[in-house]
């Protein structure tokens, strides 16, 4: 056999971990202590029962056969807890390997997760362990081979399925982001299928399930098993759940909010608490409190900038254009407020049986647009090119935003996050409130979020469609109201073009004339983001500014997972 590091066959996942100079907090080295039935120190007993949610609970002698971990993003629950215990088990003993092994075979320490990223990444830590205890492996594109070092264990890693985790003796299994496999039954990587495969091949062994993850949706193996098995110590399913800071000391609870601003997805991704499966996006509250009662509809103004949206349906959905502009206000003490200002929102809905008159609905669009300036509608991809052109027939220009359910995600955060601020003025229009307060938010497997109405008859989101798509397209229009304005300054030399904004407000000279003066960028800007941050860089800080991020943030980068 090739010579390996003395001490390291047969180690335990926290030998392995201290070894390979990984720097663990209380809750990574109690998690892995716990795990193979070591005693633990006191403070790390503490953190033992913190972790499981318990008050005088001690783990068991013989350590777990199966952990399911829950914890925040960037605690480490890849690299200091799963990378040490799939180590350990392709470091294990050969002369106890030989004794379960047929004649040739070799044992598997199954690396699964949700996606090809998750897998590469857990592969990518394994092998960084193995360099730096100076074990010597070789590494194929779903594997990581011992031979070299003269063991017969290989790391096998696959993208979740039934399937592949069946043949062979494992004497391990790490399942990576458990919560993001899909729970529906008969979907591919099927959460169920996947641990009942993979705990008949660990049965002969006696071989470790790690099951880590961030929490997602209220449903699943992972969640059912956190939910069911928290502070039951006693048997041989150990439940470790806590948020990041627990986990990751070098990270604070204050620089978990900082990194995420929504409040349902820090619960969901630092604080370690499953979101709903279905949940609404923004509270009726906040909805009313952003509508300006009474008022249906603006009239146009001179001197502003108009940008409108169109949703486009045929059948059964209605087609739903709204038209909006940004405006400034200024607020004493501060910097002035971005608001988009909601102009106009009509719908046209197709009677039941009869066919669209499609040219005639697109006139009427033209119609409407036209009273605000003609301004360039933004749509979705639905009959791109039948409404592209009919619209530049009628003399108006169209863009098609990508409608991933990513990109869709994004644009209805942005305006829940406006409604939030109260940074938007909604009309007094009963079904777009009904709407937007009718969102849901769908966790689906491997991360997919999806924002849309309800799943019930007469549920319907075309308005809200077009509010998302025409808040994301006002941030490109330049601003009215309240005498702050924007002017681009362009260069041209021997480099090539270049271009600056400047912003000015307009003040009453003595004389009774009036006169611009520098002013800065508005909240909410990308003008104003950009300072900010240059403004952090230096340590510094004006009225306005969020936070500063805690001092710890820069001295201690968090851990890479």
């Amino acid at each position: 056999m090739s010579a390996i590091p003395r001490g390291l066959l047969g180690a335990s996942p926290f030998a392995i971990a201290i070894a390979a100079g990984l720097r663990l907090s209380l809750a990574q080295s109690a998690t892995l202590k716990a795990i193979a039935g070591e005693p633990l120190s006191r403070d790390e007993l503490r953190a033992f029962r913190a972790l499981t949610r318990t008050t005088f609970a001690k783990p068991r002698a013989e350590g777990y056969r199966e952990c399911f971990i829950n914890a925040g993003r960037r605690g480490g629950k890849t690299s200091h807890v799963a990378a040490p215990v799939a180590v350990a088990a392709l470091l294990s003993d050969p002369a106890r390997l030989a004794s379960i092994l047929a004649p040739g075979e070799r044992a598997r320490v199954l690396l699964v997760a949700p996606t090809l990223p998750h897998v590469g990444q857990i592969q990518d830590t394994i092998a960084g362990l193995l360099d730096r205890l100076g074990v010597k492996h070789g590494r194929r594109e779903r594997e990581i081979d011992l031979a070299p070092a003269g063991l017969r264990t290989v790391a096998v890693a696959t993208v979740a399925d039934h399937v592949a985790v069946r043949s062979g003796t494992a004497i391990c299994a790490v399942v990576d982001e458990a919560a993001l496999l899909p729970t529906d039954e008969g979907a591919d990587g099927f959460d169920a299928e996947v641990f009942a495969s993979l705990r008949p091949s660990l049965a002969t062994t006696g071989g470790k399930l790690v099951a880590i993850s961030t929490p997602w949706a209220m449903r699943g193996v992972h969640y059912d098993t956190c939910a069911g098995k928290r502070g039951k110590t006693s048997g041989d399913v150990l439940v470790c759940d806590g948020p990041t800071w627990e986990w990751n000391t070098t990270i604070n609870e204050a620089q978990t909010h900082e990194l995420e601003s929504d409040p349902r997805r820090w619960a969901r991704e630092y604080a370690a608490r499953a979101g709903e499966h279905e949940s609404a996006l923004v509270d009726r509250r906040d909805v009313n409190g952003c509508v300006d009662q009474g008022v249906e509809e603006r009239p146009a103004t001179d001197g502003t900038h108009y940008v409108a949206a169109l949703d486009v349906a045929f059948r059964r959905d209605r087609t739903a254009l709204v038209i909006a502009h940004r405006e400034l206000k200024n607020r004493d003490g501060t910097l002035p407020l971005d608001l988009v200002v909601v102009d106009c929102i009509r719908t046209w809905t197709p009677r039941p049986g009869e066919r669209l008159d499609f040219d005639a609905l697109i006139g009427e669009v033209a119609n409407v647009l036209r009273r605000y300036g003609s301004p360039k509608v933004y749509r979705d991809n639905f009959a791109g090119d039948a409404v592209d052109g009919a619209l530049r027939q009628r003399g108006i220009q169209s863009e098609e935003l990508p409608m991933s359910s990513r990109k869709q995600a994004e644009r209805f955060d942005f305006l829940a996050q406006k409604i939030r601020a109260r940074s938007i003025r909604l009309l007094d229009n009963d079904l777009a409130v009904r709407e937007l307060v009718d969102l849901r938010v769908k966790l689906h497997a491997a991360g997919r979020v999806e924002i849309a109405a309800p799943n019930r008859k007469g549920a319907h989101d075309d308005v809200a469609d077009a509010l998302a798509l025409v808040v994301h397209a006002a941030k490109s229009i330049a601003p009215s109201g309240d005498g702050v304005f924007c002017v681009t300054k362009v260069t041209r030399d021997e480099r090539g073009v270049s271009f600056e904004n400047q912003w000015f407000r307009m003040i009453e000279r003595p004389d009774g004339g009036r006169t611009r003066i520098p002013a800065a960028p508005p909240i909410g800007s990308l003008d104003w983001e950009q300072a900010v941050a240059e403004r952090q860089a230096r340590g510094a800080w004006a009225p306005g500014d969020p936070e500063l991020p805690h001092p710890s943030a820069r001295l201690n980068p968090p851990v890479r997972e």
